[in-house]
């Protein structure tokens, strides 16, 4: 009992090491973006990601899907038409 307890344990930090890793890399990837990125653009992202932030921890991400979608209409229907 007591190995395959052992076992779940370094499984589960192995993957908890993994997760970090991955997580660390897209901060810093996130980081060395907004500072090569001009201000507005930056700070547009910055609001974003807040957004997605605040959306998740509301548990309704599945709203902004639903809101990119009706904005890609709303554009569509912006378009000028072409003949």
């Amino acid at each position: 009992m007591k190995r395959s307890l052992l076992k779940l344990m370094d499984k589960n930090l192995s993957l908890t090491t993994s997760i970090s890793f991955e997580m660390d890399a897209l901060v810093q990837e996130i980081d060395t973006k907004l500072r090569k990125w001009q201000p507005d653009i930056a700070q547009q992202v910055r609001q974003r990601l807040a957004d997605i932030i605040e959306l998740a921890d509301q548990d309704a991400l599945d709203i902004l899907g639903s809101r990119v979608v009706e904005q890609k209409v709303l554009d569509l229907i912006d378009e000028p038409e072409t003949r």
